[in-house]
């Protein structure tokens, strides 16, 4: 689980073919993932905890815990979080991936 502290992004590898990434967004520090795309990478987001909107290309709606989000490369994405629960999640990654090479921001 992500501690009170935690702000960013750290790998945890659960086996040699795959990575996840842990992602908080604490309330009152960060409350917002801007619209971005990466060129190189699909993810497949979780969400543990909290509420946000999420935006995928035209498309926007709200997120809970539970909820599984397939985000294809070069599609934008944003993430707005609602309310005052830290909104926490999971994102997958391939390998080797390097998101700050491969993140183009658009606003």
């Amino acid at each position: 689980m992500v501690g009170a502290d935690f702000l960013g992004d750290k790998p945890v590898k659960f086996a040699p073919a795959a990575q996840i990434s842990n992602v908080g967004i604490l309330a009152g520090q960060v409350k917002k993932i801007r619209l971005h795309t990466h060129e190189l990478e699909d993810h497949v987001v979780y969400v543990v905890k909290g509420r946000a909107t999420a935006r995928l290309g035209d498309e926007r709606r709200e997120v809970a815990p539970g909820d599984l989000i397939a985000i294809p490369k070069r599609i934008p994405h944003s993430f707005d979080q609602k309310g005052d629960e830290a909104f926490v999640i999971l994102v997958n990654s391939t390998p080797g991936w390097d998101p700050l090479k491969d993140t183009r921001f658009l606003e």
